[in-house]
C-alpha cells in the first residue's frame, strides 16, 4: 500500500491506475519480490559462512544431510540446500523451509556468485526479468 503512494507520488500516476508499469519505470521490485530478495540474500550469507550461527544451523546443504554437518562448505556444496518436510503449511513459511525451497529455485549460476555484489547483481536481474 505505502508503495503503491510512493510510486503515484513520484509519477503522478492516478489512482485508477495500474503500477506495474511504473514500478519498472523507477526499476523498483513489488515488496513480494523485494520479501524473496532479502531471503536470497540471508541464504547466501549463510552458505558463504557469513550469517550469525543460529540462521547457518537451518540452512544444510543436501549432499551432506543425513550423514554429517560440514562446518566448511565445499563450493559444490552451496549448490543444492536440504529442503526439511513438514507437516503443517504454516511450516512452510519458515526460513529453514522457505529459504532453501527458494535457494533450490535459482538458476545454478546465481547460486554460484563469488560474492555478495555480484550475487546481488545477477538475482535483482533475474527478478526484474
Amino acid at each position: 500500500m505505502i508503495q503503491k503512494r510512493a510510486e503515484r507520488l513520484i509519477c503522478g500516476a492516478m489512482s485508477s491506475e495500474h503500477i506495474t508499469p511504473y514500478l519498472t519505470r523507477l526499476h523498483w521490485l513489488p515488496v513480494n519480490q523485494l520479501i524473496k530478495l532479502k531471503l536470497f540474500v540471508f541464504v547466501y550469507l549463510c552458505v558463504t559462512g557469513s550469517s550469525p550461527s543460529y540462521l547457518i544451523s537451518d540452512v544444510v546443504p543436501s549432499s551432506t544431510y543425513n550423514t554429517h554437518y560440514l562446518s566448511l562448505w565445499s563450493f559444490s556444496d552451496r549448490i543444492r540446500l536440504h529442503v526439511p518436510k513438514t507437516t503443517l503449511s504454516s511450516g512452510d513459511s519458515g526460513f529453514c523451509v522457505a529459504g532453501p525451497r527458494l535457494w533450490n529455485s535459482l538458476p545454478r549460476s546465481i547460486r554460484e556468485a563469488l560474492s555478495l555484489v555480484v550475487f546481488k547483481k545477477c538475482l535483482k536481474t533475474y527478478l526484474f526479468a
